[in-house]
């Protein structure tokens, strides 16, 4: 089968250059490239097409339409260099799986890492655990919990996470991320040194399902019950269910089922 498709790329090629360029030919050459995955002969010879075409071509009623060919010519042409972007992109990240495999790599080229294998849609590298202020080690409790820096904070031995209680590793791509809830805690402004903040989800109610942004006002307005129906937070002791999950910023995985934030203090 490639055999006979050589023999057609071939005999494309003479008639083209026969042609002089007529871009019908170069459109029909650049198909059988793509045919054999050749995307760069195909990206030059689609390009030198477009280059002799007119986009728009007036009817013998007068009126001016989009030509068909440098539609089609367009089209082919977006296509194939969209593949060619995929195909560098996959040839990168493999090149950086290697490496990393091989050695390690930096954080600037692990994250590049990250981020092109989530567009491809493969299995992550996570980032290996690493304090986001000192970019040393980090301390957990190993069952999805939170995390702090693994310095001791003894003599001098200091960092700004070293007593953390709101930082979660996400455990798909290892990226950590700040439990943060801007309706009980305001805003935080964030550092250079400073983890981004992860998304929370609102607590949903056991009783109607629905999510909730107060608990203090869907404790009067639930449809499905009244404030003594509702549980007590073990944390906080008020009234309602307020774990709430951690997704992680950059891979969208979820990372923690993170405690009641309702009690924490305004910043």
């Amino acid at each position: 089968m490639r055999g006979r498709l050589d023999q057609e790329i071939a005999a494309a090629e003479r008639e083209a250059r026969a042609g002089r360029g007529d871009p019908a030919l170069l459109a029909r050459l650049a198909q059988l490239y793509v045919r054999v995955g050749r995307l760069e002969p195909a990206r030059q010879v689609l390009l030198e097409a477009r280059a002799r075409l007119s986009p728009l071509v007036e009817g013998q009623d007068g009126a001016v339409d989009l030509a068909a060919l440098w539609d089609e010519v367009d089209d082919l042409l977006q296509q194939v260099e969209r593949d060619l972007a995929a195909s560098g992109r996959d040839a990168r990240r493999l090149e950086l799986v290697a490496r990393l495999e091989q050695g390690g790599l930096p954080p600037e080229e692990h994250e590049e890492l990250l981020r092109l294998e989530l567009e491809a849609g493969v299995e992550l590298h996570p980032e290996p655990p690493r304090c986001p202020a000192c970019r040393g080690g980090l301390a957990d409790d190993g069952d999805g919990g939170p995390v702090r820096c693994a310095r001791s904070g003894r003599d001098g031995d200091l960092c700004r996470h070293v007593d953390a209680r709101d930082l979660y590793r996400c455990g798909r791509c290892g990226l950590v991320a700040r439990a943060w809830s801007p309706e009980t805690q305001g805003r935080l402004k964030v550092g250079p040194h400073e983890p981004p903040l992860g998304r929370l989800t609102r607590p949903r109610c056991p009783l109607c399902n629905g999510a909730v942004a107060d608990w203090s006002q869907h404790a009067l307005r639930c449809p499905k019950g009244d404030v003594g129906q509702l549980p007590r937070c073990p944390v906080c002791r008020q009234r309602g269910v307020h774990t709430r999950t951690l997704s992680c910023p950059r891979c969208q995985g979820e990372v923690a089922t993170v405690p009641c934030r309702e009690g924490a203090r305004r910043r």
